[in-house]
């Protein structure tokens, strides 16, 4: 009977995406600057609306940057983000969670903030087979994975209060999601006045480019839960509401690694400052 239910272990194991999981962990173990991970690191909402498990959560050796990710597997795809820009630019702005106490919490929220590696930025995701109009499977990893990333930062904003000296302790943390993925990773880089009002297609000559990166920025609102309701206008609360997460292809994780670092730390001796 047992042979009739599962006849094919390997594929099964395979179909499960627990090895990729494993790989990225053993790359992070083998690197330089990055402790052991956490792996399967139980989480769940302030709200008690959503939890799960972390794949993969690990600090730097400075235990100031906070890597929580979600591995994706996935079969001969290709995701392909879209930029309405002939001549886009590789940056380093992120809209990232930063914790920050120095005599009280200067900040707990999500902050504008420079992080190495450049990469382009998108918020625009197509997957073949998706849905238009309805969440993609990016947007829902994605918004998941920021509903971890703010549970973790509760969970060590917690452990903090409780087991240092506040008066005379600082603590601060940068929480980086990243979706590690099989899928190959695509900019295309068009002109959107050359959108065909007729079909909706994207015409070739209006494109400048369609290539290959090795990780890229995806970044829009990907949380419905408002906690900026001070915001006086709708612009700045649908800018309050972005999150950035880094999708990154496995095979260039460990380049990914190396390159990845804050470079605001200007942002952070500012908000330690009395």
């Amino acid at each position: 009977m047992t042979d009739t239910l599962n006849s094919d272990p390997k594929k099964t194991v395979d179909s499960s995406g627990f090895p990729l999981q494993l790989r990225i962990a053993s790359l992070i173990r083998s690197s330089v600057g990055w402790k052991f991970p956490l792996e399967e690191h139980p989480w769940r909402s302030s709200d008690g609306q959503s939890e799960g498990f972390i794949d993969l959560t690990t600090i730097d050796d400075s235990d100031l940057t906070s890597m929580v990710i979600e591995c994706k597997r996935v079969q001969q795809t290709a995701w392909v983000f879209l930029i309405p820009d002939t001549s886009p630019d590789e940056k380093t702005t992120s809209r990232l969670w930063l914790s920050v106490y120095s005599t009280k919490w200067k900040t707990f929220n999500y902050n504008e903030f420079q992080f190495m590696p450049k990469s382009y930025t998108s918020k625009y995701c197509a997957i073949p087979g998706q849905d238009q109009g309805r969440r993609n499977s990016l947007e829902r990893t994605s918004a998941t994975l920021i509903d971890s990333v703010e549970a973790l930062a509760l969970q060590e904003g917690k452990l903090f209060e409780k087991s240092v000296s506040k008066s005379t302790s600082n603590f601060v943390r940068i929480y980086i999601p990243i979706i590690v993925t099989t899928a190959e990773l695509k900019v295309a880089s068009f002109d959107p006045q050359k959108i065909s009002l007729k079909d909706g297609f994207i015409p070739n000559d209006a494109y400048t480019y369609i290539k290959t990166v090795p990780y890229i920025r995806f970044r829009k609102g990907l949380t419905s839960n408002i906690k900026a309701l001070n915001q006086d206008t709708l612009h700045k609360l649908h800018v309050e509401m972005e999150r950035t997460v880094f999708v990154v292809n496995a095979e260039h994780f460990d380049k990914f690694l190396k390159k990845c670092e804050p470079i605001d730390i200007g942002l952070i001796q500012q908000l330690l400052a009395p």
